[in-house]
């Protein structure tokens, strides 16, 4: 009988429940990665040996049986043609990627690599960045991760602390947020009034824990998250019963956060020390002025 291909023992022996594919850490060792590699057996439920943690760098790109592919920072893992195939596999936008309580929807790459490229030159250039800053426990931070806060009107957006004024659209932003509107609107028809930035310049720098729920962004709002630069792992933790779930934003991608998941989830990206370029996110949002219905 052939051998499986190491794709094929990770995707259904390392991951038991594809409910729950984000437990992913545990393997035997660390091993060379080849299509000869001599594969080590699944460990029992009930080992009592002391399993090494799988390689960092080995996520779930994407929360579905049929989607389990391995990544690492600089690509997928060279295996066969035939498993090559699953990393190709296309996005379906309706589809949830979360298991209750909320609802995000990947739309895929939204720019080829070429255009990619020179919105990352822009926003790196042009965006009025500035270091974050937060309050805690009566302390106020500035962090390594910069800002930038753009909207329709001089909105007072106030997240961990600190209140932060809209600066006006640019053109290009313009022309992002008319392209996102456009790719999301058969199943999140949604006009964007505002768009928090991040710009990460490394993977030493992340963001924490946290859900976008402030009241100015209202009940159920919907957030289209735009990534452009270095893929970085995304992750998602349900508040009540602490489940998580993981997926690698790249380079031009899209993802919508919308339903009831900032009442019920949080979010963070998480740090890297494989990752040395940096990444700029855009989170498009409706902010909703004081006083407003809804």
């Amino acid at each position: 009988m052939a051998r499986p291909s190491l794709l094929e023992r990770w995707s259904t022996n390392n991951f038991s429940d594809c409910k729950t594919c984000n437990h992913y850490r545990w393997w035997q060792k660390p091993i060379a990665l080849s299509t000869t590699t001599s594969i080590p057996p699944s460990p029992p439920a009930t080992a009592s040996t002391p399993w090494a943690p799988i390689p960092h760098w080995v996520r779930h790109a994407r929360q579905s049986c049929l989607a389990c592919r391995i990544l690492r920072a600089d690509g997928p893992i060279p295996l066969t043609m035939n498993t090559l195939d699953l990393f190709a596999a296309a996005p379906e936008p309706a589809a949830n990627l979360l298991p209750c309580d909320g609802i995000v929807n990947d739309y895929g790459l939204l720019y080829p690599a070429d255009e990619a490229d020179g919105l990352l030159r822009y926003l790196l250039d042009e965006i009025a960045w500035r270091h974050d800053e937060a309050v805690i426990y009566g302390r106020r931070i500035v962090t390594a991760r910069q800002v930038a806060w753009y909207g329709d009107a001089a909105f007072d957006y106030r997240y961990s602390g600190v209140t932060r004024t809209a600066l006006p659209w640019t053109d290009v932003l313009l022309a992002l947020k008319a392209r996102v509107e456009e790719r999301i609107a058969a199943t999140s028809p949604t006009r964007f009034n505002a768009c928090l930035l991040n710009l990460y310049r490394d993977g030493s720098q992340g963001m924490a824990w946290h859900s976008d729920d402030e009241k100015e962004l209202g009940p159920e709002t919907v957030i289209a998250s735009l990534s452009f630069g270095a893929a970085r792992t995304f992750a998602f933790r349900h508040k009540r019963s602490g489940e998580k779930r993981e997926m690698l934003l790249q380079h031009g991608q899209l993802i919508v956060m919308r339903g009831a998941t900032q009442s019920h989830w949080q979010h963070a990206l998480m740090k890297s020390a494989r990752v040395h370029a940096p990444r700029v996110n855009l989170t498009f949002r409706t902010f909703r002025t004081f006083g407003a219905a809804g």
